[in-house]
C-alpha cells in the first residue's frame, strides 16, 4: 500500500464489447477512467458534473473547478472563471 491520502475509489467495470473502464465519484463530480481508443496504453479521466443536467435527454456538463485557479505566483484570478480551460477538457 502506498501512503498518502485517499482521494477516491472506482468501481470496474466492463462494456458489451468487454471493454474494462472504471467509474467513480470526486467530490459532487462523475467520473469515469476509460482507454484511449487509440493509443491503448493511455488512459483518459473524465470528469462530469451531473447536477448541471436536468433532465437524462440533455448531455451532462463538464466538471468545474473547485476554486479559481491561481497563476504563476499564487494570486488568484479577479474574475469569477471557475470553468476548466477548453484545452484540458476531452470531449
Amino acid at each position: 500500500m502506498i501512503d498518502g491520502i485517499e482521494l477516491s475509489s472506482l468501481r470496474q467495470r466492463r462494456n458489451p464489447a468487454g471493454d474494462t473502464f472504471f467509474t467513480g465519484r470526486l467530490g459532487n463530480a462523475l467520473i469515469v477512467l476509460i482507454r484511449d481508443d487509440v493509443e491503448r496504453d493511455v488512459w483518459r479521466l473524465i470528469a462530469t458534473d451531473p447536477s448541471r443536467a436536468s433532465s437524462r435527454s440533455e448531455p451532462v456538463s463538464p466538471a468545474r473547478l473547485p476554486a479559481r485557479p491561481a497563476d504563476e505566483d499564487g494570486w488568484y484570478q479577479t474574475e469569477l472563471d471557475d470553468d476548466i480551460p477548453e484545452d484540458v477538457q476531452t470531449e
